[in-house]
């Protein structure tokens, strides 16, 4: 049953007991509170003002799980192009995956996919999703770029949920990145060749089939 204050008031008991309550607590009741900040804060994306700067959000999108965010960093006329090998190998049975064709809808619909598919994971967060993207020796990135740009990237993708991109089994290959620049001087991706690499052998995946199952 609910207690009016008056009927409260009319009980020295509890008008005692509520009275020394707000002594011990003093006025920190009416004190502002400081504000809580998560232990491991975010790191905010950055302007796409050059194409390390995209990059640097893409991986981020991924580790986030923020397809919104990966697909910010394609251009509209985005278009993907497999390994001519995993064409061959995963195109046939008993995958018979899908890789003609691949532009920004495309994208959207096998990344997001990808990605939603971790939520029944029993992972910790950080655990669902894990990527690097490194420097390709004798690539250098482009020192000052016009209107267009290509960039060399040696990736390795986890993601929990995939058969193709699980931990102990990324997804690792070498990356030929367009990227071309709009009015407002931001850049963005046009255009991704996927490459196996040697050093992966038989074993691990590229992105270009991690995400091919969810196309």
């Amino acid at each position: 049953m609910h207690r009016s204050a008056s009927t409260i008031s009319s009980n020295p008991a509890a008008a005692f007991l509520t009275a020394l309550v707000l002594l011990t607590q003093g006025c920190s009741l009416f004190d502002p509170r400081d504000p809580e900040y998560p232990e491991n804060p975010q790191n905010p994306p950055q302007t796409p003002t050059s194409p390390s700067a995209v990059m640097y959000n893409l991986d981020l999108a991924l580790e986030t799980l923020d397809y919104a965010a990966y697909m910010s960093c394609l251009d509209s006329s985005f278009t993907f192009t497999a390994d001519p090998a995993d064409v061959v190998e995963f195109g046939a049975a008993p995958y018979y995956y899908i890789f003609d064709d691949w532009d920004y809808d495309s994208e959207y619909n096998a990344v997001s996919a990808l990605l939603l598919s971790t939520q029944g994971d029993t992972l910790p967060a950080e655990s669902l999703v894990e990527s690097s993207f490194t420097g390709v020796s004798g690539y250098p990135d482009p020192a000052s770029p016009l209107d267009s740009a290509v960039v060399w990237r040696d990736y390795s993708i986890v993601v929990s949920s995939s058969s193709h991109a699980s931990w102990g089994t990324p997804a690792e290959g070498r990356a030929r990145i367009t990227l071309v620049e709009d009015d407002q001087h931001y850049w963005y991706i046009s255009r991704w060749e996927d490459n196996r690499l040697e050093s992966s052998g038989d074993s691990l995946c590229t992105w270009g089939v991690t995400k091919a199952e969810y196309r």
